[in-house]
């Protein structure tokens, strides 16, 4: 029964982000138990850079396109043709993303995932996405940049 009502607020909050792209239809059927994963979207990752005592350094990812998926409680991106491997994150946060200033609100939702010795933060809307990894036995932080990627 928790697991329901959360999962009916997360729906709610997420597709009051008034972008349909985003997040098409997640009706669950009643009495649905187990979750059904739907794609929102592409992404091309643009940016990957690593800090490291205060020098950063970009990390060429190559032609990355991860492919997202969510069921209004978790997120999973996977690599573009690997699907069964992917990465789960779970939302924490939805309904709205600022910007870099503070100043602007975005649909959005905020996730994390803490598998094995890495600890990463999911930001994602309409148009960007951005992971930032903290390697629990590392000093570094790195963070990876993309846009929607459009067939």
């Amino acid at each position: 029964m928790k697991a329901n009502l959360i999962f009916a607020f997360c729906l709610g909050a997420l597709t009051c982000l008034g972008e349909e792209e985003l997040l098409p239809s997640l009706t669950p059927l009643a009495g649905q138990e187990e979750s059904v994963f739907r794609e929102i979207g592409s992404f091309q990752v643009t940016k990957s850079v690593v800090t490291r005592l205060g020098e950063t350094t970009e990390v060429n990812k190559g032609e990355l396109i991860l492919r997202v998926f969510t069921d209004g409680i978790d997120i999973r991106l996977s690599p573009e043709g690997q699907d069964e491997d992917f990465l789960a994150f779970q939302i924490y946060r939805s309904g709205g993303v600022f910007d870099v200033d503070g100043e602007n609100l975005s649909p959005g939702v905020q996730a994390f995932s803490d598998q094995g010795e890495v600890v990463r933060h999911l930001v994602i809307n309409a148009k960007l996405l951005t992971i930032t990894k903290f390697p629990t036995s590392s000093s570094d932080v790195e963070i990876i940049y993309a846009t929607r990627y459009e067939r």
